[in-house]
């Protein structure tokens, strides 16, 4: 399947994660500042697309 992410098409094999905690992620540097901002055990909103599907999954962090 190919998931449409702003101007880039992205061929789905898996998870591809695309938001946290509602906040779009468009770079690696977004995802990177926003894990900056939370400790292991901190619960978190993934929005990722699965199978072609936009979908919200919570999940607790762990260490890094």
């Amino acid at each position: 399947r190919t998931v449409l992410l702003g101007l880039q098409a992205l061929r789905i094999g898996g998870d591809v994660l695309v938001g946290i905690n509602g906040k779009p992620l468009e770079s690696q540097l977004d995802l990177d500042l926003a894990l900056n901002r939370l400790r292991p055990g901190d619960a978190v909103t993934l929005t990722i697309y699965r199978e072609g599907h936009k979908m919200d999954v919570k999940a607790t962090l762990g260490e890094r």
